[in-house]
């Protein structure tokens, strides 16, 4: 919990040296406390069985299946400080990183003690929702963050992207990212707990509670309100999604729930269209905080109810504040994660072997897809593109389970995958019309013939994509409407159809939303751009529509008691109000709307393909000179953490010309893995990402399809798939301390499995 949260403005360039000093301070305590614990078993001659161990020095230490990759791993090491060009940077780090020696064996004694000392699932539980908790804290700090608060004073503004206590976007969104699979696996674990017809009857003590939460953020709303009118707004808002919230008393939703959050959505977007939302950003923020504490306090009588939510909140905003911080990186590595997730999440079982392939078939197939569209090869060269297409194809096919029994199978299959790439690969609407609609005809022709999890695992993967680098244009939210439609009837006919259909369509839903509204102001300037002329001109239609959203609310929620006819007043006067003060051309003021519209265009901005100005990307160049790196040092390297004092014998002539003129000498190679190549060889490099990392998933997988029918596959799904976003991520990044702690120790979550194993068979 500490680590990500620990900083200080004394340091606030090199939060390393915090986040590192507790890490530290933590692994002394837990290894002194250890080996105390180790020395009382010998002691009383309660070790493990001899057969399960290794021994040292007298110690049984029992196997996990990683102990001799991790002792190459610091051979590997040790042989390339020994031939190091500088042996004491290689031990202690450079400054600023501190990634040398001492900081590895760090990691590797984090990743051993987790993975050691954790033997049960409820601990395993505790510790996720302690990392969701931990992480929300910040998540909310950096949300804070985007709306212009902030008690720090930044190098950078955080409004345009926010770093939160992490001091980087890039780093922080990585954090975050790694947690939400966390979030998720815990949605799924605590929904499977939860009775479907449970009631959340609110006592009288609870809703006393809820009352002064409720008040207490009114209050706090109030003093940043320009005007009463905002202030009355906001209250009528909070009652009326509080009365919403009271008809949702169980997991599966009921109708008039629906109709009325559609309602609610229907009012705050005709508000936002017609420019009668009068809150400020931070009073729309408190709006709905305050709403998600009373959704989540409401039903604290039923406690996995109760947790269910509370996860399903804090996950949410775990995701939200990774999208405001936007890191093209880490979206790839969390388009790929998530859609490998929910494809795990649907297999069913069978032998190890064919399991890894179909795991490692769907993986390859969500990374080259992503990277397919993402670096538009379509515009480099087609022969490649339609290569690499074919071979996206086939792994779809393979790992789900489609056989090839019969050539027809192979074709009937391969019409669906075209139409899904011409949604992508082609920006002209009418080809995207064209492609949807036979899209669905398709499927609805040939809905018999065709494979269910073939289709479930394409519309996952493009379902991401769609969320992370589409949204910002009307037509791909018709096409993500679209796929959600279809993934919604192909979830429907499995097994556990009611919970598995609510879960992953709500989530998905949720997170478009969150998108959609992190980037309202671009949807809003181009509907003013088109049809400026009739909302300036017709403000009566703005009145008319607020007020037919709130008769439809009121219809739906039917208010019986004096607060709700008060509150109908309240409405009535506030409309009245707004609609003068509209007329009045009382709007928005330019700067807030240049500020708003400034923040989303960084993010739409973003959304746009990597491969744009790949040809003068500095680093490309930085990437240029690895070549002669390797071929000086080949085996073990130049030394942990030596990229910035030797980066200037093997500097890229335009390099500089590239990055500005302002950095000659970067610290990091932008690519974990060619940092790994240099410093420490291609024997550290075969030893770290092939047989520990390499080890560490097929372990995983194993284990994954041991458990398949039990409620563990959730939490070894979070850990399986978590530090997958990390590790596509450096693909054009580094590691940090922030984010490398959280890898290792979920890397040891995940492995702690194998403790069970002995438990068992005891």
């Amino acid at each position: 919990m500490g680590i990500p949260l620990l900083f200080t403005s004394l340091t606030r360039s090199v939060f390393e040296v915090n986040k590192l000093l507790l890490l530290r301070l933590v692994i002394l305590v837990v290894y002194g406390a250890w080996i105390l614990k180790s020395l009382i078993l010998k002691e009383n001659k309660l070790e493990a069985d001899e057969k399960d161990c290794y021994v040292l020095f007298g110690f049984r230490f029992r196997k996990i299946g990683l102990e001799i990759p991790m002792i190459l791993w610091i051979f590997a090491n040790l042989m390339s400080i020994f031939l190091s060009k500088s042996i004491i940077i290689s031990i202690i780090g450079s400054y600023d990183r501190w990634e040398g020696l001492a900081t590895i064996l760090n990691y590797l004694m984090l990743f051993y003690m987790v993975a050691k000392l954790i033997n049960n699932t409820r601990y395993r539980l505790l510790i996720f929702m302690l990392l969701l908790f931990s992480t929300s804290i910040s998540s909310i700090y950096g949300i804070v963050q985007s709306l212009g608060l902030d008690f720090m004073n930044w190098s950078t503004s955080p409004t345009k992207r926010v770093f939160a206590c992490i001091n980087n976007p890039v780093h922080f969104c990585a954090y975050v990212a790694m947690t939400v699979p966390i979030g998720i696996s815990l949605t799924h674990y605590f929904i499977g707990k939860v009775k479907l017809k449970s009631s959340t009857e609110a006592s009288p003590t609870r809703l006393a509670l809820i009352g002064c939460i409720v008040l207490a953020v009114i209050f706090y709303a109030l003093l940043f309100t320009a005007s009463f009118m905002a202030f009355v707004q906001y209250a009528v808002l909070v009652v009326l999604g509080i009365k919403a919230l009271n008809l949702y008393r169980s997991i599966i939703p009921p109708a008039s729930f629906l109709w009325a959050f559609l309602a609610y959505l229907l009012l705050i977007g005709s508000l936002l269209l017609f420019k009668l939302f009068l809150l400020s950003p931070i009073q729309a923020v408190a709006l709905i905080f305050t709403l998600l504490v009373y959704f989540c306090l409401s039903a604290y009588s039923n406690k996995d109810l109760f947790l269910y939510r509370l996860t399903f909140c804090t996950t949410l905003i775990v995701f939200y504040s990774m999208f405001l911080s936007y890191s093209r990186a880490t979206l790839i590595g969390f388009c790929v994660s998530m859609a490998t997730f929910y494809q795990l999440f649907f297999l069913t079982k069978q032998s190890n072997t064919k399991q890894i392939l179909s795991v490692a078939s769907l993986f390859f197939a969500n990374l080259l897809a992503t990277f397919s569209i993402i670096f538009k090869l379509q515009n480099h060269t087609r022969l490649i593109d339609t290569a690499v297409l074919f071979i996206i194809f086939l792994l779809y096919y393979y790992g789900s389970h489609v056989r090839l029994k019969k050539v027809t199978d192979f074709i009937l299959h391969l019409p669906v995958f075209i139409c899904v790439m011409l949604l992508f690969k082609s920006s002209q609407i009418v080809i995207h019309l064209s492609a949807l609609l036979a899209l669905v005809m398709y499927i609805a022709t040939f809905s018999s013939r065709l494979n269910k999890a073939f289709l479930r695992n394409i519309l996952l993967s493009f379902t991401f994509i769609l969320l992370c680098f589409f949204t910002v244009h009307f037509s791909y939210l018709a096409i993500a409407s679209v796929f959600l439609a279809l993934l919604f009837l192909i979830i429907k006919e499995g097994d556990d159809a009611l919970l598995n259909t609510f879960q992953v369509t709500s989530i998905l839903i949720l997170f478009f939303i969150l998108v959609v509204f992190s980037v309202y102001p671009i949807f809003l300037h181009n509907l003013e751009q088109q049809f400026g002329l009739l909302i300036q001109t017709t403000p009566l239609i703005s009145f008319v529509l607020y007020a037919v959203s709130l008769t439809i609310v009121f219809w739906q929620l039917k208010p019986k008691t004096v607060l709700y006819s008060s509150a109908v007043i309240a409405i009535v006067a506030v409309s009245t109000l707004a609609y003068s003060s509209f007329h009045a051309g009382q709007i928005i003021p330019e700067r807030e709307k240049k500020q708003k519209l400034t923040t989303s265009r960084t993010i739409a901005g973003r959304m746009g393909g990597l491969a744009q100005h790949a040809t003068h990307n500095p680093r490309l160049y930085m990437w240029l000179s690895v070549p002669p790196w390797v071929m000086d040092r080949p085996i073990f390297g130049t030394g942990p953490d030596t990229v910035r004092f030797l980066y200037p014998r093997y500097r890229h002539p335009e390099y500089g010309n590239a990055e500005g003129g302002h950095n000659f000498t970067p610290d990091r190679l932008h690519n974990e893995y060619f940092n790994t190549i240099t410093t420490v060889g291609i024997f550290g490099f075969v030893v770290k990402y092939i047989f520990l990392f390499g080890g560490w998933y097929l372990i995983l997988i194993r284990l994954f399809n041991k458990h398949i029918n039990s409620n563990k596959k959730l939490v070894i799904m979070g850990a399986l798939c978590a530090p997958t976003i990390y590790s596509i991520q450096v693909i054009f990044n580094f590691g940090v301390v922030a984010t490398l702690f959280l890898f290792y120790f979920l890397m040891g979550l995940g492995l702690s499995f194998v403790n069970d194993e002995y438990e068992h068979e005891n």
